[in-house]
């Protein structure tokens, strides 16, 4: 009986090792694909977060009930707006997020910064981009993907894919 699991053994460790070897070069991929944190910019979320925009589990919550789905994936992004003009109110909740802010305006002390996060989410057989504004804590748009281009490349074929909230 002892030598029958030894047998067992021997005769199923190349196997295992075969396994474990192809597991590390793709584990070792993966961490090479996913660049590290900015410290900064996990400071500035943070400071957002603290200020009273929406954290991210209220964000994927927010989003999940939107698409009537279950989220998989969410990342965020950090939007800045030049400072308004002396007179003029500044970001307002609801307000449009507009073209970008030239690298100058963001780096000023007074640019004012919102949180915009996309949140994927799986819903009727549908991968789906939800954006959720932070700040106003409303659903800014929502796009599907579709398994012929990369999540993070536009459509080319001229129309668009996203869906009114």
């Amino acid at each position: 009986m002892m030598n029958g699991k030894r047998m067992l053994f021997i005769a199923a460790a190349p196997v295992l090792t075969a396994l474990c070897l192809m597991a590390i070069p793709a584990s070792a991929q993966r961490a090479k694909e996913t660049p590290p944190d900015d410290p900064q910019q996990v400071r500035q979320v943070v400071d957002l977060i603290s200020q009273g925009q929406l954290n991210l589990p209220a964000a994927v919550e927010l989003a999940e009930k939107h698409v009537k789905g279950t989220a998989y994936n969410a990342c965020a992004d950090i939007e800045t707006h030049p400072a308004p003009a002396p007179g003029k109110p500044g970001l307002q909740p609801g307000a449009s997020s507009g073209p970008s802010p030239s690298s100058q305006d963001e780096d000023s002390p007074s640019a004012q910064r919102k949180l915009i996060y996309t949140v994927r989410c799986f819903a009727e057989n549908r991968m789906l981009d939800v954006r959720v504004d932070a700040l106003t804590k409303k659903v800014l748009d929502i796009k599907e993907q579709t398994d012929k281009e990369p999540p993070d490349k536009p459509k080319t074929d001229g129309k668009d894919s996203r869906i009114q909230p």
